[in-house]
């Protein structure tokens, strides 16, 4: 399937993959989530520098941030990376819904 099918996969929340890849790797798209304030300093996918750049905003009065519109590619060992398709991914015709 072409990359404009793959996204709308995506955006229904399935996994998409390329034929051309190493077995085990997919794209998914990351759900919107919004994490309370209290929970930023506990955040271990924070860095200390951007937890204090928070920290100010909360004192400032910030109640929460908010994650959204994240791509995510997923390798043959689980490891999670951000992802942004290529050129070469968007005008591939090997897009197929990951099945694990």
């Amino acid at each position: 399937m072409q990359f404009s099918t793959a996204l709308d996969q995506l955006q229904q929340g399935n996994a998409v993959t390329r034929a051309s890849w190493t077995p085990g790797t997919f794209v998914f798209m990351q759900v919107p989530s919004t994490v309370p304030a209290e929970i930023v300093p506990k955040m271990t996918s924070l860095p200390p520098q951007i937890k204090a750049i928070f920290a100010e905003r909360i004192e400032a009065g910030l109640t929460s941030i908010h994650y959204e519109d994240q791509l995510a590619i997923v390798d043959s060992g689980s490891t999670i990376r951000g992802y942004t398709p290529s050129v070469s991914d968007v005008l591939a015709l090997d897009w197929e819904v990951y099945n694990g």
